[in-house]
């Protein structure tokens, strides 16, 4: 091949510059796709990788990040102890890219690779038996949203090890990329590699090089905290638009009231008169797109849904709009609870500012229609819920305040589900608090508020997988098949008691059988399958990813896919078919109403009060906002540019060198061969 190569050289330069420039493109592109293809015989790419990130409030930064061009580092499996040791202290080869799996996730372990400065990234492995083994992992808090509760600094429930099993990584700075390798057959790539290269003869011996070694890119562009990178990210500017540095955390809260309002008839009769019932719409993991969160937040959201389905009756809403008791049911998916009460926070603040519904406020002709605070009569909210034990309980907690009486709603709530063989207990114990819940939010601003939050927990978390991507429908023991499974069976029940509770509380006293196949199907939406029957009848496709909904509650640019999913069903249940809308160009809400939206959902036009508010904190809309306060959340996610994971075989630091001398050399050489024969060209390459 050398022959024509040298030929083609010939010929171009004796011609135009215009066949000069385009033979130097042609030969760039040649030189291009050898590069590409050599680059492909290199490197092992991990495709199914997902990157843990950075996130900063106002005094500090969490996660995870890799220098611009990505970390390298020889990879290491650590499977026990000796080898644990290997990575952080004696072995030869540092920096290392340790292999681990999720079972040494912990506080101790990845403290210690960050202490010993020896590892340059960690790769966590999927191993489906040692996974089903697993008996706890949480990465959050052992004492979750510490400081945004009700109790103060010092007081005896300021911190509460609610969950036990937490190792508080979540909220930790790592200055190496970790990265979750979901796909098993990739992680048996990775071990492949460090078998055949890397692990020591006999257990002790170090190999020589080449060794098999990893480049983990996560490069995070925000730095330090809140403050500084929202700073940054106004000072910096390209073409007119902000060069972006960090984004507010944030979605949207969805909320629905049973009873629709118009111009003639407000919310509120009176003072004191609506129930609220409520549950959180967000996990977290600490890798980006693993926040299932099947305990966390699926199982209270299912339920909630399924008591909005109850009361959304026809006969159920006639009874509702002539109580005399209760004026109406607000129903309330709080976003970003997970991280200082984020969208339950903005709720109060927007109650407390008169501005609930958002923009009402400017609307002279409906401000009777505002909600405030002081409007709520009882507040429920369900947490987590699922139950592996068939006789197991429900606990009704409260903040045992003298200035709240719960003890109307507990007792009604105890009452029905005893109709159903349900047991709900009352946590008595004065010496505990409230777990962790958006109903804290709003008793600091009002502590009157009869409100209680059920759990299937009296004291500690008994999902030991709390905010971990390993919260799933397995450790729940939960199978969509299994219609007798018991977190269907226990669920189904606990809606209609609830329903049957808000009726009893609203002054009728009517029977509300539990609906299991509802239940069931929730669950199997939340817990197991975007794919799921009800996802695709509102969303109108059938092609949506079999997999469960990430519910991570993302930066307020962009609405996550699952508060979307949920709103709609909210739209299906709640809702009334508008039957002489046939075309959805005519689906569009009319002015003179007031708190109802038109929605097209699978080739019907529904009127429902389905609603959304911003779920973004305080912190970012008021002015001059102290960001060391901790009065509010101040969560920011850093911006990245890509992620990437890829294997190869590394040479040893001398083999490098002479590599790269070897080829500087070449290249100036290759310039003099190739000058000398275009001063020789007329004799070596005659012309006839």
């Amino acid at each position: 091949m050398r022959k024509p190569l040298v030929i083609g050289i010939r010929v171009f330069s004796g011609g135009t510059r215009v066949t000069e420039f385009l033979a130097a493109v042609l030969m760039c592109l040649f030189l291009g796709v050898g590069a590409d293809r050599t680059s492909q015989k290199i490197y092992e790419p991990i495709v199914e990788s997902y990157p843990c990130f950075r996130k900063l409030n106002g005094t500090h930064q969490v996660g995870c990040g890799s220098s611009l061009t990505g970390d390298v580092g020889v990879v290491h499996l650590v499977e026990n102890e000796s080898s644990l040791q290997w990575v952080t202290r004696i072995g030869p080869h540092d920096p290392y890219v340790a292999l681990i799996y999720p079972d040494f996730l912990t506080d101790r372990v990845m403290n210690l690779f960050k202490r010993s400065g020896r590892v340059g990234g960690i790769l966590v492995l999927n191993d489906t038996i040692r996974i089903q083994g697993l008996l706890q992992s949480s990465p959050d808090l052992k004492c979750p949203n510490e400081g945004f509760g009700l109790a103060l600094p010092n007081s005896t429930h300021y911190c509460e090890n609610w969950n036990n099993a937490g190792e508080s990584i979540l909220f930790q700075k790592f200055d190496f990329p970790v990265f979750y390798v979901h796909n098993e057959t990739e992680s048996q790539t990775i071990l492949s590699c460090y078998d055949d290269f890397n692990r020591p003869i006999n257990g002790t011996t170090a190999r020589e090089w080449p060794l098999c070694a990893a480049q983990l890119r996560a490069f995070m562009l925000a730095a330090v905290d809140t403050p500084t990178c929202l700073r940054r990210s106004d000072k910096f500017n390209l073409e007119q638009q902000k060069a972006r540095v960090c984004d507010q955390m944030g979605d949207l809260n969805i909320w629905a009231s049973v009873l629709p309002s118009n111009q003639s008839k407000p919310y509120i009769k009176e003072n004191g008169s609506v129930i609220v019932i409520s549950a959180k719409l967000d996990a977290a993991s600490m890798f980006e797109g693993l926040a299932h969160g099947a305990d966390s937040a699926g199982t209270g959201i299912s339920t909630l849904l399924a008591v909005l389905k109850h009361l959304s009756q026809p006969e159920l809403k006639n009874l509702l709009s002539n109580s005399s008791t209760i004026d109406n049911v607000y129903f309330i998916l709080f976003h970003g609870e997970t991280f200082g009460y984020i969208g339950s926070s903005r709720m109060v603040y927007d109650m407390k500012n008169g501005d609930f519904p958002q923009g009402i406020k400017n609307d002279s002709q409906n401000t009777t229609a505002m909600l405030n605070i002081k409007d709520i009569k009882y507040y429920i909210e369900l947490g987590q819920l699922g139950q592996t034990d068939g006789q197991a309980s429900y606990y009704m907690h409260d903040a045992k305040s003298p200035f709240s009486d719960t003890s109307t709603l507990t007792a009604m709530l105890k009452s029905k589900g005893l109709e159903f063989n349900l047991p709900i207990t009352y946590v008595t114990n004065q010496t505990i608090g409230i777990p962790p819940a958006s109903l804290q939010t709003f008793l600091k601003e009002r502590p009157s508020i009869p409100g209680i939050f059920i759990t299937n927990h009296e004291n500690e978390f008994r999902n030991k997988f709390y905010n971990s991507m390993f919260d799933d429908a397995v450790h729940l023991q939960y199978q969509y098949q299994n219609l007798s499974s018991i977190s269907t069976i226990k669920i189904a029940q606990l809606a209609a008691t609830i329903a049957s509770t808000v009726m009893g509380l609203a002054g009728s006293n009517v029977n509300i059988d539990p609906d299991f196949k509802n239940a069931n199907d929730l669950l199997h939406c939340y817990l197991e399958s975007g794919n799921c029957d009800i996802f695709q009848l509102v969303a109108g496709s059938d092609k949506m990813q079999p997999i469960p909904l990430d519910l991570y509650v993302g930066v307020d640019r962009h609405h996550i896919f699952a508060t979307q999913l949920t709103r709609f069903v909210m739209m299906y249940y709640q809702g009334d078919n508008v039957t002489n809308i046939t075309m959805e160009k005519d689906c569009n809400t009319p002015d003179d109403k007031l708190n109802v939206e038109y929605q097209w959902i699978n080739g019907s036009c529904f009127a429902s009060t389905v609603n959304t508010s911003q779920a973004v904190s305080p912190a970012f809309v008021i002015d001059n906002y102290d960001w060391t306060s901790g009065q509010y959340s101040t969560w920011t996610e850093s911006v990245w540019q890509q992620f990437s994971v890829r294997i190869f075989v590394k040479p040893s630091r001398a083999h490098e060198i002479i590599t790269l001398v070897s080829g500087i050399l070449v290249f100036f050489i290759s310039f003099v061969v190739v000058g000398w024969t275009s001063l020789k060209s007329d004799i070596i390459f005659p012309t006839r």
